[in-house]
């Protein structure tokens, strides 16, 4: 899929509270030997929650990407299934409906979501996970691995300097990070959140 503006953005998130987050050495409990070879390192992975207000622009621009990501998937669908069938040429009018109606393909919800308390009940906050794999793969034309690297994550300290030892960042920490944000059609819908850095305001 082409990366246009509205569906590959990247964004720096407001300062949350970290619950979670795996970034001191890669999460590795479930990887398997069928694994594709970039799996094969395990990943990072940085889980940040924020009050309603603080999140707004970023629920927005998360809807906004995943609506347009949406729209061209089923165009696209839609396209390919009129091929196919050409007398129905004219007589499907909505891509997205015939997607979600017509078809098994999943559409997967926004990757930012509400919160429960301890009661069940949905609150006013939001939570965002970010995930970086830990291993750099690059194949040939044959599809033969030719190279690999270490992703070892950026993270900053509250001076905005990189950490010489990445520390185990506890829950209720204060943290910011720049991600990356894709649209992906295949082989569901839905939009891809990348983890580029991490930067701690105030460690637990």
């Amino acid at each position: 899929m082409a990366k246009t503006e509205m569906q590959y953005q990247k964004v720096t998130t407001p300062v949350g509270k970290s619950m979670w987050t795996k970034l001191a050495q890669p999460e590795t409990r479930w990887v398997t030997s069928t694994d594709p070879e970039y799996k094969q390192g395990g990943y990072f992975e940085a889980c940040v929650q924020f009050t309603g207000d603080d999140s707004a622009p970023l629920r927005a621009l998360i809807t906004k990407l995943h609506e347009e990501n949406l729209k061209e998937a089923c165009k696209n669908i839609l396209e390919v299934h009129l091929e196919k069938f050409p007398k129905q040429k004219g007589k499907i009018k909505d891509a997205v409906k015939f997607v979600t109606e017509q078809t098994e393909i999943k559409i997967n919800p926004l990757p930012i979501k509400q919160i429960l308390n301890e009661d069940g009940d949905l609150i006013d906050e939001w939570e965002i996970k970010a995930k970086q794999w830990a291993k750099g793969v690059k194949k040939d034309k044959m599809g033969k691995v030719v190279e690999e690297w270490n992703n070892i994550p950026r993270v900053l300290n509250p001076h905005a300097n990189p950490y010489d030892v990445i520390p185990k960042i506890g829950n209720g920490s204060l943290i910011k990070l720049a991600i990356e944000l894709s649209g992906y059609q295949k082989p569901s819908i839905g939009i891809r959140v990348r983890l580029i850095a991490a930067q701690v305001w105030e460690l637990v």
